[in-house]
């Protein structure tokens, strides 16, 4: 846990020197005292000192939001203002700074949002349902794509009463093949029997998670193994254009997802062969991270390539990670498994790790993998 950089964080919340105070101050004390104290610990005791003197502000989690707040907004901010946390045989001191009042990264308002989520789903759903592949090639038969009993709204209530808080869902996976109706590529849903090519999947799913209160987000694969320009500067044009159109089309998105999985075998318009390339400069991330910003100014960036995103991955898709997970990480350079499983201590950038896991062997559909659903018990 990021003790000092969360402790800072907590102080500039009680000072009012964040965003979100009015929002949050409309929050029951309880809930407050959740989201500010929490962050840390259920702390015994905690106090700040300037200079000599020093004031307890809560002592076995019983003082309330307004009773901390006051307190601590009391002793100004200065070079010996000290806060004190303890937690049984734990102590902690923290000096801050005169000028920012903050030492090292701290999280942004998108990713204090991202955090209170807490628990998401993440569907995997595309030609591959029907195909029995996780992964594929570029060249599968749009006409496969036909269901019967497309029911998104029965996703998004399951999802809702699990207590998830919001939904992903695999827009394009490496196949190329697009679940909503793209302008840019014949391969997508327009072009099979589904409704008669007048289909939309995203928007189904967009509309179902807020008819039940849930965010929306989408996964949109980098590699793309159907196009016939991928590996060429044409094709991150065209990445652009179809990210553009989930960006403007379906509404608020609380985070975009880019699968790290780049380059290899593949259709690739009828070439059928393998191509490579330079996942962290090939798709020129920087300005792909500036049109999300401008378009879906809220929402977080998960991304393992080239440029740091708002989230890292865990190095692992067992649902697990290291018992120490700091959230920060350096801004440059690559990014070794301990990195990404344990965070780095002393990073320069707040990345987070996002936890996913499957709730079968595989992400999409197999039926010979019905006998190998996860338990409950397995998966909490």
């Amino acid at each position: 846990m990021e003790q000092n950089t969360q402790n800072i964080l907590l102080l500039q919340y009680l000072r009012g020197n964040l965003p979100d105070k009015s929002e949050e101050t409309k929050n029951s004390s309880k809930n407050m005292r959740r989201r500010l104290l929490c962050l840390l610990l259920v702390w015994r005791s905690f106090s700040v000192a300037n200079g000599q003197e020093t004031q307890t502000v809560a002592q076995d989690g019983n003082e309330d939001f307004t009773t901390i707040q006051a307190a601590i907004s009391a002793v100004p901010v200065g070079e010996k203002t000290t806060i004190h946390i303890n937690e049984g045989v734990y102590a902690e001191q923290v000096v801050i700074g005169s000028k920012t009042g903050a030492y090292g990264p701290v999280p942004t308002e998108n990713q204090l949002r991202w955090q209170d989520m807490e628990m998401y789903a993440f569907i995997h759903y595309s030609l591959n349902t029907y195909t029995d592949q996780e992964w594929g090639f570029g060249n599968e038969d749009p006409q496969l794509f036909n269901p019967s009993n497309l029911d998104c709204r029965q996703w998004a209530r399951v999802c809702k009463q699990a207590g998830m808080k919001g939904i992903i869902f695999t827009a394009k996976h490496h196949c190329g093949f697009c679940m909503w109706p793209s302008k840019y590529t014949e391969y997508s849903v327009k072009n099979t029997p589904w409704m008669k090519g007048k289909g939309d999947v995203v928007r189904e799913l967009a509309d179902a998670c807020r008819e039940e209160g849930l965010k929306f987000a989408v996964y949109l694969s980098p590699w793309d193994r159907n196009h016939k320009d991928y590996g060429k500067p044409e094709y991150v044009t065209y990445f652009r254009n179809q990210l553009r159109e989930l960006l403007t089309q379906y509404g608020d998105i609380f985070e975009v997802w880019f699968d790290g999985a780049n380059g290899g075998d593949g259709w690739y318009g009828g070439a059928n062969e393998t191509r490579r390339i330079d996942g962290k400069t090939y798709y020129q991330w920087a300005e792909t991270f500036r049109m999300i910003r401008e378009l879906q100014p809220n929402a977080v960036i998960w991304n393992d390539g080239g440029d740091r995103g708002d989230l890292r991955w865990v190095g692992t898709e067992a649902g697990n990670v290291g018992e120490t997970n700091w959230s920060l990480m350096p801004s440059k350079g690559d990014t070794p498994w301990h990195m990404l499983h344990y965070g780095v201590e002393d990073g320069d950038v707040w990345c987070p790790g996002e936890t996913n896991t499957s709730i079968r062997p595989g992400w999409f559909y197999h039926e010979t993998e019905n006998e190998h659903v996860k338990s409950l018990s397995k998966l909490m």
